[in-house]
């Protein structure tokens, strides 16, 4: 994420690792968890939340990854999870195609 002229921040405590990534148009979370349990709950919790504001989320779920994608009016947030890690974006909806750019470059979708 820094050769892609993000500014990278270490946001960890003693439960989990977080990595926050900002760019100029967007931030990128980045998880990281002990065990796969832990981050599929995180997961769940957050996709949860987002059903109980009534939005649409499309979901793409394999046995090791899961990618939860929400897209309103203006907002576009994006969920993906890959073992143990989940990376999380939220942003303008005009800048989507940026977000599945940088996440494909990175596996994440």
């Amino acid at each position: 994420m820094e050769n892609e002229k993000y500014v990278v921040t270490d946001l960890s405590d003693e439960g989990k690792k977080v990595v926050l990534a900002v760019g100029d148009h967007y931030q990128v979370y980045y998880y990281h968890f002990s065990d796969e349990n832990f981050a599929k709950e995180s997961i769940e919790g957050e996709i949860k939340n987002l059903k109980n504001e009534n939005n649409k989320i499309e979901r793409f779920i394999t046995s090791n990854y899961e990618r939860y994608e929400i897209v309103n009016t203006n907002i576009y947030t994006i969920y993906s999870r890959i073992d143990h890690t989940y990376i999380y974006v939220s942003t303008f909806r005009r800048y989507r195609s940026e977000v599945i750019k940088l996440l494909k470059n990175i596996g994440y979708y």
